[in-house]
């Protein structure tokens, strides 16, 4: 092809060895990481990886083919507040759970979980495995029920100002398309940057210095500390506190700590951290935490993070909230289908499953529970379509993809996908 069709077809041949011939235009590869170009006379330094990032890459591409689960990270460095109690997905850390399997009497205090009673097998819905229930109702004790209320002592105002049509606090809404309501100066133009610089402010626990701010968007300083004061404008003045809610950098409550001048939003309702709180409360409540978590689930209007602007958001690829945002959502639907299943209530089952369904549509669980919920409702056969959909999923090569440990214990419990 090389030798035939010459400017005509884009091709390259690998030669090692002792080859003396070359057909075409030759590359030649040396040991020590050059690239010569002979017939044009070139000796440069090639592109390459070193060992280390072959390794990334190797990992990476590696990565869609792991099944297994890891465990949420717990990135925050909080010492007291409801940071210091909770994973990234706004579950119980480990630290403060007892496994289900040991026994109550072995435990120093009463703990608790949503589903009290330890059902055997035979007795969950078919989506809701001895596993799960491991993994997402483990025992809380008494003492951690009440270290979690205490450390939040405002969520239910602040669920409550989240839902009132007429509240007067800045609201930014990320757990679907991303949006911010605020009651400052109108901004006219640029609104979906904007709404970036608040999301990256809001979300960096402990604020962020202007020279931060500048790398993550790839503007100078100048640029930086005009877009910040749009959004200061936007926000507007706390009526609690008569101080903006986007303080200048010196005067921000993080730059008190750390002696530097240092970006934070004050009072701001962030629907992510309203999830996690209403998580964590709900999780160490037991049976009275059902309220909280179906809570929870309304704060979730889509996929979140969707609707991001074009060419903006790089930033979050260092964060990965979006991604534990979507797994949290997963597994709290998750858990209350199956509560809800066990209760008998089935219209709230659904509620749930359709709420994970609107954060991860293509969810291979999320499916198999719209399923049970499908057959709870009398619909046998379009449960059983659901599940070959999920049995069917095409890979990027067209081929059923292959079901993990996990879907396929699911399936298997499923004595009734089998015509009669």
């Amino acid at each position: 092809m090389v030798a035939d069709q010459p400017g005509t077809t884009a091709t390259a041949i690998v030669v090692t060895g002792g080859q003396q011939s070359i057909t075409g235009s030759e590359l030649r590869f040396t040991p020590r990481g050059r690239l010569l170009i002979p017939h044009a006379g070139l000796d440069l330094v090639a592109v390459g990886l070193t060992s280390d990032e072959a390794r990334g890459c190797a990992a990476l591409l590696a990565q869609p083919d792991a099944t297994g689960d890891v465990p949420m990270p717990a990135s925050s460095r909080a010492t007291d507040g409801w940071r210091a109690l909770a994973d990234d997905a706004g579950a119980v850390r480990q630290d403060r759970i007892i496994p289900r399997q040991v026994p109550n009497k072995s435990t120093e205090e009463p703990a608790h979980t949503l589903l009290e009673d330890h059902p055997a097998p035979s007795d969950l819905p078919e989506t809701l495995t001895r596993d799960d229930l491991q993994q997402l109702d483990p025992k809380i004790p008494e003492h951690v029920r009440a270290e979690v209320e205490s450390a939040d002592p405002d969520l239910d105002q602040d669920v409550r100002d989240w839902f009132a049509p007429d509240c007067d606090r800045p609201r930014l809404t990320l757990l679907g398309p991303v949006a911010v309501r605020a009651h400052g100066a109108p901004i006219a133009k640029r609104k979906p940057f904007f709404i970036e610089v608040l999301a990256y402010l809001a979300l960096r626990e402990h604020g962020a210095t202007a020279e931060e701010v500048a790398t993550a968007f790839g503007h100078n300083l100048s640029t930086t500390r005009s877009s910040v004061k749009t959004v200061r404008d936007w926000l507007g003045v706390n009526p609690r506190t008569g101080e903006r809610h986007l303080p200048e950098a010196s005067k921000s409550r993080a730059a008190a700590l750390r002696g530097m001048p240092v970006y934070q939003v004050d009072d701001l309702l962030v629907d992510i951290d309203l999830f996690r709180r209403l998580r964590l409360r709900g999780q160490a409540r037991g049976k009275d935490g059902t309220t909280d978590l179906v809570t929870a689930l309304r704060l979730v209007t889509g996929r979140p993070f969707s609707q991001l602007r074009h060419g903006g958001w790089s930033w979050l690829s260092d964060m990965n909230i979006d991604n534990h945002m979507v797994c949290a959502i997963v597994d709290v639907a998750h858990l209350l289908t199956g509560w809800f299943l066990i209760s008998g209530d089935i219209r709230r089952a659904r509620a749930a499953t359709e709420t994970a369904l609107l954060a991860a549509p293509y969810d291979a669980l999320t499916k198999l529970d719209l399923a049970a919920v499908t057959k709870a409702e009398g619909h046998l056969e379009e449960a059983r379509q659901i599940v070959r959909e999920v049995c069917n999923e095409p890979d990027e090569d067209g081929l059923p993809n292959e079901v993990n440990d996990r879907i396929g214990e699911v399936i298997a419990r499923m004595d009734w996908l089998e015509a009669s």
